[in-house]
């Protein structure tokens, strides 16, 4: 039976998620290996926690407890979502973090996690952080990367990707790249903040679904491309 704390877009992403892994011969069991032998602060173990958010098929135990982790003190950052969805939306994010990780390795990249949640824990409001994601390193040069995901093809379909205006900000003070993942179709687009570009980036003070200040970079299919093709660009700004 269905439960209303994951609704159907979260199966959708869960799915999406676990085709894209397999399209780069990696086993979703070994990306999460890792976590075989990690507890949550709290003491729960995190790889069945993160099995079944993968599976897109959670059990009531596992909504309650992820429910009962995120939900007090979380709405500024939930919005509409229940704390079962917004921690599977970090839990999603966290699985592809790690593919991509193998991901970049295998291409000669040195990656190391920069931010704030590389530890993989539900962290308090108060300590979450808009610092970019990743450390990676080609050769001697080495830049902070934002990892960014689209799980439903919304970049495609709106041709746009938006970003709440404090991480923008935070982007740009630290000349990241953003290197952002649209799952569906595996493709990717990569952006270097540290040069100046012909992409189109406008304000929008008050953003439908963040209910705050955004930027939204325009015209994003026109920048999409495979993900081999935004690795090798990755490597030629590094």
């Amino acid at each position: 039976m269905n439960d209303h704390r994951f609704g159907e877009k979260y199966r959708t992403k869960a799915s999406n998620l676990e085709n894209c892994i397999g399209n780069f011969g990696i086993s979703s069991s070994t990306v999460l290996k890792k976590y075989e032998n990690d507890l949550f602060v709290d003491g729960v173990g995190k790889i069945e926690i993160f099995r079944q958010i993968l599976s897109g098929s959670p059990d009531q135990t596992t909504l309650d407890y992820l429910d009962r982790r995120c939900t007090e003190g979380f709405g500024h950052y939930r919005g509409d979502r229940s704390g079962a969805e917004y921690a599977a939306d970090l839990i999603l994010g966290w699985i592809q973090e790690d593919t991509f990780l193998e991901i970049f390795v295998e291409n000669g990249l040195l990656v190391e996690l920069a931010g704030h949640d590389s530890g993989r824990e539900f962290l308090k409001p108060g300590e979450i952080s808009s610092n970019s994601d990743l450390l990676v390193s080609f050769g001697d040069n080495s830049r902070k990367v934002e990892l960014a995901y689209d799980s439903t093809g919304f970049w495609r379909k709106k041709d746009q990707y938006d970003m709440r205006d404090n991480k923008y900000r935070k982007l740009m003070s630290e000349q990241a790249i953003i290197f952002g993942v649209a799952i569906p179709s595996a493709e990717a687009f990569v952006i270097d903040l540290s040069a100046p570009n012909n992409y189109e980036i406008v304000y929008i003070p008050l953003h439908y679904i963040y209910r705050k200040p955004a930027f939204q970079l325009q015209h994003v299919a026109e920048i999409l491309t495979s993900i081999p093709s935004a690795i090798s660009l990755l490597k030629s700004i590094l």
